[in-house]
């Protein structure tokens, strides 16, 4: 699949936020499992912690990242944390998340309302870390934050 042209820059995020978020969001997996932030917000979960993870979630981006109409890779799983009604959309692979937060979109829309141009906003910005493959975090297990 060939990338647009230009794709629009990535979000800043404040990086050590962000890998304290995912650490939340992931749970009892974080203190297991090593993972990868892209710069568009999504987060790879690695699948073998004998292995170099951001190389191992590039391959997993370039290989179930692309949503393509039609297929499982256009599918999306909306999940609303209870605590603070941000989303994490999951695809078609359980290992790739990204994470949307409430305050994109404004604050007088219920929540439940939401669930859908989430999940399509997730959707994007998992395409575009595909193309990008921008790593801005490795974390890995056993190890301090970079």
């Amino acid at each position: 699949m060939t990338p647009p042209r230009t794709l629009p820059d990535p979000p800043l995020w404040d990086v050590a936020q962000r890998v304290k978020l995912w650490t939340e969001v992931l749970g009892n997996k974080a203190a297991v499992r090593s993972f990868v932030l892209f710069a568009h917000g999504t987060c790879v979960v690695s699948v073998d912690d004998d292995a170099e993870p951001a190389p191992q979630a590039k391959s997993l981006l370039k290989a179930f990242g692309h949503s393509i109409p039609g297929t499982p890779s256009a599918d999306m799983l909306v999940y609303a944390l209870p605590d603070t009604c941000d989303f994490v959309i999951g695809g078609h692979h359980p290992n790739i998340l990204t994470f949307v937060s409430r305050d994109t979109f404004s604050s007088d829309v219920a929540t439940e309302q939401l669930r859908t141009l989430a999940g399509f906003w997730g959707r994007e910005l998992r395409v575009l870390d595909t193309f990008t493959l921008n790593v801005i975090h490795t974390h890995k297990i056993n190890s301090s934050p970079n």
